[in-house]
C-alpha cells in the first residue's frame, strides 16, 4: 500500500508541476503578444482548470510534511481514517510521544506525551484560576452525565453522578441508591441528605445472600452516643480506660459501672475500685475514678453454703454512699456485725472530664 501511495504522490507532484508551467507559459505569452480569442479561450478554460485542481492537487503534493503513509511524519493518516500523532501504525486516534516531548515549563492547556518513553500522561492546566474538568455524556442532549473536576488544589470532584469501583462494586452516592439489592456482592457508602439524612455504610450478602456485613477489625472508636439496633455482640461491648472501668451508656444518661465481690476477709473479684476492711463487718470500698455525682448502688451478702445454707435475715447493707467511695456492713442473722462475703453494683453517671483526660493520656 505504500509503495502504491508513493507512486501516485509522484505522479501528481509531476501534473502539479507541469500546470503550474503551462500557467506561467500561458500568463507570459498572453501579456508579451496580445492573443486573440482563441488561444484566450484556451488560456482561460486551462486557468479554469488549474483553479479548481490547484487547490486539491497542491493538497494531496504537498501533504507529505503533514500527512501521509510514511515514517516520520508528525501527522498521518492511513487510508481507513485512523489518525496518528507520532506513530505510522495508529488504532483510531492515537498519540504516541516521549515523555520528554512535555514543555520544560508547565504551560495552560492540554498535554499529551509519553508512552513511547517515559509515562503516558495527559494533563490539564489551567492559567492559575478555574477549575479543569473532563465531561462524559451518553447522548447530544446533555451538557454532561458525569464530571471530574479539579475543584481546588488537592481536591477532585466526580459531579452528576456515582462512584463505582471494583469488580465487586463498592457505590459511592450521594443518595441511598440500594445497590446492595441488585447483586449480593455489591456495597455502598452514601452521604443521604433526603431520605436517611446520614452517612451509610452497608456491606455486601456474599455470605449468605441475605445480611449485609460490615467487619471492623483490631479498634472501632465511636466519639460519641452509640445507638445499636438488633444487634448482636460476639464478646464484649465496652469502653475501659486505665483505670479498669466498664462504661456502659444506657437509659437516659450517659453512665458508667462498677461491679465487685468481697469475701469475709477483703479478697475481691472485679476491677475499679480497692476495699478496705475498717472494723467487724465493716468494709470501705473507694472508686479509682469518682463518679460525675452520687451514684445508685445495690449489694447483697453472699452465702455460700452448698445451695442448703445461709438465713435470709443474713443481710448487708450501705452505710454510706458517694460519688467517689461507698461504705458496706454486714452482719448476721440476729443483727449483729459481722464480716461476711457479699457482692454489689454501682451505676451512676460517668464523669466526661476524667474520662476525656483519660483517652487522651492513652493516645499519646
Amino acid at each position: 500500500m505504500n509503495e502504491q501511495w508513493e507512486k501516485e504522490c509522484a505522479e501528481l507532484r509531476g501534473e502539479l508541476t507541469a500546470l503550474r508551467v503551462r500557467l506561467s507559459d500561458l500568463e507570459a505569452a498572453t501579456a508579451n503578444s496580445g492573443i486573440r480569442f482563441r488561444n484566450f479561450a484556451r488560456g482561460l478554460f486551462s486557468k479554469r482548470l488549474v483553479v479548481v485542481l490547484l487547490p486539491i492537487l497542491t493538497l494531496i503534493a504537498v501533504s507529505r510534511a503533514i500527512y501521509g503513509e510514511g515514517t516520520g511524519d508528525p501527522l498521518f493518516i492511513d487510508s481507513k481514517g485512523d489518525v496518528g500523532i507520532g506513530t505510522n501504525t495508529p488504532q483510531g486516534f492515537q498519540v504516541v510521544l516521549p515523555e520528554s516531548s512535555k514543555p520544560s515549563t508547565p504551560l495552560p492547556g492540554v498535554t499529551i506525551a509519553g508512552g513511547l518513553e517515559g509515562n503516558a500522561s495527559i494533563e490539564l492546566r489551567n492559567n492559575g484560576s478555574g477549575t479543569p474538568y473532563i465531561d462524559f455524556a451518553q447522548d447530544k442532549a446533555a451538557d454532561y452525565n458525569a464530571r471530574i473536576r479539579l475543584t481546588a488544589p488537592g481536591q477532585l470532584a466526580f459531579e452528576g453522578a456515582d462512584v463505582a469501583l471494583g469488580s465487586n462494586p463498592i457505590l459511592f452516592s450521594s443518595i441511598w441508591r440500594a445497590s446492595t439489592e441488585n447483586s449480593p456482592n455489591n456495597a455502598e457508602i452514601s452521604n443521604d441528605v433526603s431520605g436517611y439524612k446520614s452517612l451509610m455504610i452497608v456491606g455486601n450478602k456474599s455470605k449468605d445472600g441475605k445480611t449485609r456485613r460490615v467487619s471492623v477489625y483490631d479498634r472501632l472508636e465511636v466519639n460519641g452516643p452509640l445507638s445499636a439496633y438488633d444487634t448482636e455482640v460476639n464478646g464484649s461491648l465496652k469502653e475501659k480506660d486505665v483505670s479498669g472501668y466498664l462504661d456502659v451508656p444506657l437509659g437516659f444518661e450517659t453512665l458508667r459501672m462498677v461491679r465487685g465481690t468481697v469475701t469475709a476477709r477483703g479478697v475481691k473479684s472485679g476491677d475499679g475500685y480497692v476495699v478496705k476492711i475498717v472494723g467487724e463487718g465493716l468494709y470501705d470500698i473507694t472508686f479509682l475514678t469518682p463518679f460525675a455525682s452520687s451514684p445508685s448502688a445495690s449489694v447483697t451478702q453472699v452465702f455460700d453454703g452448698g445451695g442448703q445454707g445461709g438465713d435470709t435475715r443474713d443481710n448487708a447493707i450501705i452505710v454510706s454512699l458517694a460519688a467517689d467511695r461507698m461504705r458496706v456492713k454486714t452482719g448476721a442473722g440476729d443483727g449483729r456485725a459481722q464480716n461476711r462475703d457479699f457482692s454489689f453494683v454501682v451505676m451512676g453517671p460517668r464523669n466526661v472530664s476524667a474520662a476525656v483526660g483519660v483517652a487522651h493520656r492513652v493516645n499519646q
